[in-house]
């Protein structure tokens, strides 16, 4: 199995070495694509950002398809809503938006710093891409859905820190 995992910046993205080395031992390759503000939690772990300065360079079918799932490990409202317009603003955001189109297994697991202004856009905008079939992880005890459990706030380091990188493997095993 071979699988990119999409990095925004949150708390949760603290977690991505143990994420990778848990995968990795599983024998699952993973390919790490960071958005650029979340370019310090990928430090020393390879990644791939620096290889591509074009959103059309992975957004093609030829590229995304190569990847038996797409992981976005958090996504935050900022990556919830580019996502939803359709906005590659970079290569990584480029990948979620070619899973879709390509119907690669996606799973998103929410995690925000704080509330964001405008919740219920976040909310209409997860689950519209629940609908085009994206599926949603609960970061608090890993149930997944194709309808978001939105987490935020001042518990998000709490969450991250008890975040079971096994909740992630099983869904890809299960794929």
């Amino acid at each position: 199995m071979h699988i990119a995992l999409v990095v925004t910046p949150a708390e949760l993205a603290t977690r991505t070495k143990d994420i990778v080395s848990g995968l990795t031992k599983a024998a699952i390759s993973v390919e790490i694509f960071a958005v650029p503000s979340a370019l310090s939690y990928v430090e020393g772990i390879p990644h791939r950002e620096g290889e591509f300065n074009r959103t059309d360079q992975t957004h093609s079918a030829d590229f995304i398809q190569q990847f038996d799932a797409v992981v976005c490990f958090p996504i935050t409202f900022e990556t919830t809503m580019d996502w939803a317009s359709h906005r590659q603003a970079n290569p990584a955001l480029s990948i979620l938006i070619g899973a879709l189109e390509n119907n690669i297994p996606t799973l998103a697991i929410p995690l925000e710093d704080k509330a964001p202004d405008t919740l219920n856009d976040w909310v209409v905008a997860a689950k519209g891409l629940g609908q085009l079939g994206a599926f949603w992880m609960d970061p608090v005890n890993g149930d997944v859905h194709n309808s978001p459990t939105l987490r935020y706030g001042d518990n998000s380091a709490k969450v991250a820190h008890n975040f079971n990188p096994e909740w992630l493997l099983t869904w890809c095993t299960n794929l």
